[in-house]
């Protein structure tokens, strides 16, 4: 079997060089400044020489999304080719950047070839094309977004996933409340941080400020979202539950029963109401409790609990006063 590339295992050691020929250089341009691909040929390859990466951007497969693409590519064939690129040691297999949902719906409809087009392209670039071209369909959803563009500037600067997002953490704090002593990256590393989020046309301190805790989710979340159990729009609502027994039950409902968002949050909201009125009854038989036990005549013998007693009384009253002349 073919070996695959690997983007978390293989990343290359971006020295101060490196960095600064990324920053000035967009990464997956021909000396022309054409896209690599544009020039390539289109090839037809068999789908079984088809890889997937280590690292997918794609977590989840939209249904009605798939059967739409099978329905197309049975009226006029697939369009656009796949964009891939060689494995490490095997010349007859390729490793997939662009172009998972083509791959799967064909697939599914029985083809043995697809067309596609190959270049030689690192890591980084790999997977930076594989954002840029899912950005331009808005086709995949803000967690596999945020996740891709953590892992790609953890691929660029040799650095795992949670230092990257300390690093953009840190680095926002610094530039917006004058300065942190904490900061763990080189003016390099910023300059080249700037321009990946720049390329991909979006803001890297909105990304912090809104984004970067989308990684954040309960980590029973993740895994369903990492699974391509579930959609983010479930899993965003699921995540709210504080609970993590219910939050666990909720997700395990959603995926058996397949479950609507409408579903999920009338589920929710009918959580919240009975978890709200098990908490009345139970201050409710606190209160009586507390109430038979603070009249009781051995208590009250005891002069100094008495005078307690009976301020804590007046209090309540004056509570229950209040409230029924506010109803």
């Amino acid at each position: 079997m073919a070996k695959r590339r690997s983007l978390t295992l293989q990343r290359e050691k971006h020295t101060e060089e490196a960095l600064e020929n990324f920053v000035l250089n967009d990464g997956f341009l021909n000396r022309d400044g054409l896209p690599a691909w544009s020039q390539s040929p289109t090839l037809e390859i068999e789908l079984e020489k088809i890889l997937l990466p280590d690292f997918q951007l794609r977590l989840y497969y939209d249904r009605i999304k798939i059967e739409q693409i099978k329905a197309t590519i049975q009226a006029v064939g697939i369009k656009e080719p796949l964009l891939l690129r060689p494995t490490s040691e095997a010349s007859d297999h390729f490793e997939l950047i662009a172009g998972s949902q083509r791959r799967l719906a064909a697939a599914e409809l029985g083809l043995t070839t697809v067309p596609v087009k190959v270049d030689e392209v690192d890591d980084f670039t790999a997977l930076k094309i594989a954002i840029i071209e899912n950005e331009a369909r808005s086709d995949i959803n803000p967690f596999e977004r945020t996740r891709g563009i953590i892992q790609l500037l953890s691929v660029g600067l040799d650095k795992d996933t949670d230092e990257v997002a300390h690093a953009l953490t840190s680095l926002f704090n610094a530039e917006n409340r004058g300065g942190d002593n904490n900061v763990i990256i080189t003016a390099k590393q910023r300059e080249f941080i700037i321009s990946v989020f720049e390329e991909l046309g979006l803001n890297w301190k909105s990304f912090v400020a809104n984004k970067l805790q989308l990684i954040n989710l309960p980590n029973d979340v993740i895994a369903f979202l990492e699974a391509g159990k579930l959609s983010y729009t479930k899993a965003i609502r699921i995540a709210r539950v504080k609970n993590e027994a219910e939050r666990k039950a909720l997700l395990k409902s959603a995926v058996d029963e397949k479950l609507t968002v409408k579903e999920i949050q009338n589920l929710i909201i009918t959580s919240t109401k009975n978890n709200a009125n098990n908490n009345s009854v139970v201050l409710r038989d606190r209160a009586r409790s507390i109430l038979k036990k603070a009249t009781s005549p051995k208590l009250l013998k005891d002069k100094r609990i008495r005078r307690k007693v009976e301020s804590l009384t007046n209090q309540l009253e004056s509570l229950i006063l209040e409230s029924e002349s506010s109803a």
